[in-house]
């Protein structure tokens, strides 16, 4: 009876300490991302700085870009590297949607704002896209050609 008590005993505490052992791992853990989180909104304003020196960005990236900084998906370099990199094409992008823009059959009304929209700093390229092609689809024009203009405008140089 005694040796019985002694071995449920014996499991409590041994489940006590576990519990405690876990307890004072997670909260190791969350000290530890607390330090790193406040790290890392230490140097953001460094981020912010090279994220909004890229014009061509739009502003929907710049706040996934921080997001994962601040997360720690992340490092400053790889995002930096990336950001440059999207700059560079959404600029390449930018250039080859004003050459196509004057060709449109569309109304010169409609390619003077879409040409305004694409002039206007952290523009979403890819809405932007969205809503030309939306309209090629909606003119009256051989499918051929609304074929060929929607290639010309969703290729990649």
């Amino acid at each position: 009876m005694r040796e019985a008590k002694a071995r449920k005993n014996n499991m409590i505490t041994n489940a006590r300490k576990r519990e405690q052992q876990i307890k004072m791992v997670k909260s190791a853990k969350a000290f530890k991302a607390d330090q790193n989180k406040k790290e890392r909104m230490k140097s953001k304003p460094r981020l912010e700085k090279h994220l909004y020196s890229l014009v061509n960005v739009p502003q929907k990236r710049i706040d996934e870009y921080l997001e994962n900084y601040i997360n720690g998906k992340k490092t400053i370099q790889q995002i930096t590297t990336i950001s440059s990199a999207k700059d560079k094409q959404f600029a390449k992008t930018k250039k080859r949607m004003t050459i196509l823009i004057p060709k449109l059959p569309v109304k010169k009304e409609m390619r003077n704002t879409f040409n305004k929209r694409l002039k206007t700093k952290r523009v979403d390229i890819n809405e932007l896209k969205t809503d030309i092609k939306n309209t090629i689809v909606k003119q009256m024009i051989p499918a051929k050609e609304k074929k060929n203009l929607i290639n010309q405008l969703l290729s990649k140089e």
